[in-house]
Parts: structure tokens; C-alpha cells; sequence
């Protein structure tokens, strides 16, 4: 794991966890074989790719990223072969890579939080706020933006303005 760790300045685990399993979606679900129809109504097929695919194909455009999946079937390696950064691997040490600091970014479906109970470390700030602060971040927002509305026509009117008097003083 070490290896994998240095590869890259960012890695990624992207883990579905033990419940909800990778290798368990249908073959042609991974390879993109299945076509997206609108209904009855609609005669055209749309050719979509679905999620294996999709998600190999995102982690593939970085390069610069390596990317651990915690994938179980060892079988299905032909998936990920055209691509070095991405690294299926059966078990991941989940909570020792979580605790590593060459660890950038973590994707998962928060199976952890029924694990290991409640991770205060991914819990937003605005949850510790009491009402009165929630909301008057909303408008505070509100007035910030009503503010670059008005400073915005300001500008814009006393450009008008003043083009149009030097426009007439031209003329």
C-alpha cells in the first residue's frame, strides 16, 4: 500500500463499502452495454454508459491522481487495465488510510458512519450553530447580493451616462 500511497502527490480511496458492492453490478452495467430509453413513447435509443464505466473514465482523466478502489472481484481486472492511476484492490485498511496523511480525498457512501459510529471530523460546522447564526448567514448572503446588484446597475448606469454626455458633447 505504501507503493500505491507515493505514486502520486494526490491519491483518492473510493470504497462502496461492504454492504453495497462493486463487483455485485451486472457485467453489462459495467462495460456500458445497456441502452437508457425515454418510454413507450419515444422510438430512439440513447446510448448512455452507466456507472463503472462512467466513474473509470472520470478517475482516468487524472492523470496526475492515483486512485484506490476498493473493488472485490480480482477477476474483473480487465476494467481497470488501461489505466495506471486507478488501483482496484479487494480489501482496503480503510481507517489506517483514512489516518494517513498522504490520503487527499475520500469517496465512499458512509457505510463508516454505521461502522464506527459518528465521525465528528466529517460533520459540517453549521450543525454546532443555533438558528439565530444559521440563518443569518442567509441574510447576510441576501444582502451581499443585493449589494453587487446595486453596485453593478450603479456602474453600469453612470457608464451610460457618462458616454452618452461625452457622445453629445461630440456632436
Amino acid at each position: 500500500m505504501d507503493a500505491i500511497l507515493n505514486e502520486r502527490n494526490r491519491t483518492v480511496l473510493f470504497s462502496l463499502g461492504s454492504l453495497a458492492q462493486s463487483k455485485d453490478m451486472p457485467l453489462k452495467m459495467k462495460l456500458g452495454e445497456y441502452k437508457f430509453r425515454m418510454g413507450a413513447a419515444t422510438p430512439s435509443l440513447f446510448p448512455t454508459k452507466l456507472p463503472i464505466t462512467d466513474i473509470i473514465e472520470a478517475f482516468a482523466s487524472f492523470p496526475d491522481t492515483t486512485f484506490i478502489w476498493k473493488y472485490e472481484d480480482e477477476n474483473e481486472t480487465a476494467l481497470f487495465s488501461n489505466h495506471a492511476n486507478i488501483h482496484p484492490i479487494k480489501w482496503v485498511p480503510q481507517v489506517d488510510l483514512l489516518a494517513d496523511p498522504r490520503l487527499n480525498f475520500f469517496i465512499t457512501h458512509a457505510e463508516l458512519v454505521i461502522d464506527y459510529g459518528q465521525m465528528d471530523h466529517l460533520l459540517l460546522h453549521s450543525q454546532n450553530m443555533n438558528v439565530f447564526q444559521l440563518y443569518s448567514l442567509d441574510v447576510i448572503g441576501f444582502l451581499m447580493a443585493q449589494i453587487i446588484v446595486v453596485v453593478y446597475l450603479g456602474y453600469r448606469a453612470l457608464r451610460f451616462i457618462m458616454f452618452n454626455s461625452v457622445k453629445l458633447k461630440l456632436q
